[in-house]
């Protein structure tokens, strides 16, 4: 793989393209969770995530690196002149000839900017009968899902099981019927039928703040409130 890395670090236009798909399916290939890109003084180390450890992979040429991290934020609809602030969003299979959709982050840091490319999962979605929870946490959740009114945050690291678990309790509520369910994902990972998803789109205005503003639910889901004003909406 390193050999036709160094090829694509001096080869034309077709550079930054090539050189991403590469790196998606030989990620793949691995059996990578995901793919961090960072940027650095003369170009870009990448490394994959393999079992939770980081594994250095190969360094992308200043001009190629530049090229690939526009690709990266074309193709996930995110503003390709914004490297100052963080930013979100997801790549849809097809455009890279990949096996799952690519979540996508960006984030400053000192010595530029970072992406990292999560690889979802390639799976069916789990439902609440198979989330092999122990019975007495699975009891726990059950009450909490079945209270009239009140706030459940599920929280943990990357890779522990949060959106699955939230997406097998989403699809149990829906199930059952009576009940007005939105989301608002940043991005939508799963389609759960009788439940309105929503994506989040910050760059066209359409932010968690107003995704539910005015559409009256009886639940509303909010996925990764990590930014204050996601946190915000999620607490009122």
């Amino acid at each position: 793989m390193k050999t036709a890395l160094r090829v694509l670090k001096s080869s034309s236009d077709n550079a930054a393209p090539e050189m991403l798909e590469n790196l998606v399916r030989q990620a793949g290939t691995a059996g990578a969770s995901d793919i961090h890109l960072q940027m650095l003084a003369n170009g870009a180390e990448v490394c994959f995530r393999l079992d939770g450890v980081m594994t250095p992979m190969t360094r992308l040429g200043e001009e190629v690196a530049d090229r690939v991290f526009g690709r990266i934020k074309f193709l996930a609809r995110l503003k390709t002149y914004q490297d100052s602030l963080p930013q979100d969003g997801r790549i849809d299979k097809g455009h890279l000839s990949a096996l799952t959709d690519i979540r996508v982050s960006t984030y400053p840091t000192i010595t530029g900017e970072k992406i990292v490319l999560r690889l979802f999962q390639n799976t069916s979605a789990k439902t609440w009968g198979n989330l092999d929870f122990p019975n007495e946490a699975a009891a726990e959740l059950e009450k909490c899902l079945a209270q009239p009114s009140g706030l459940l945050l599920l929280t943990g690291p990357a890779g522990s099981g949060k959106t699955t678990t939230i997406y097998a309790c989403l699809s149990r509520l829906a199930t059952t019927g009576g009940r007005h369910i939105i989301t608002v994902e940043d991005p939508v990972e799963q389609i759960i039928p009788g439940i309105m998803q929503t994506e989040v789109n910050e760059a066209l205005g359409l932010n968690a703040t107003c995704c539910g503003k005015t559409r009256k639910p009886w639940l509303s889901a909010k996925f990764a409130m990590t930014k204050p004003p996601r946190l915000r909406c999620g607490l009122h």
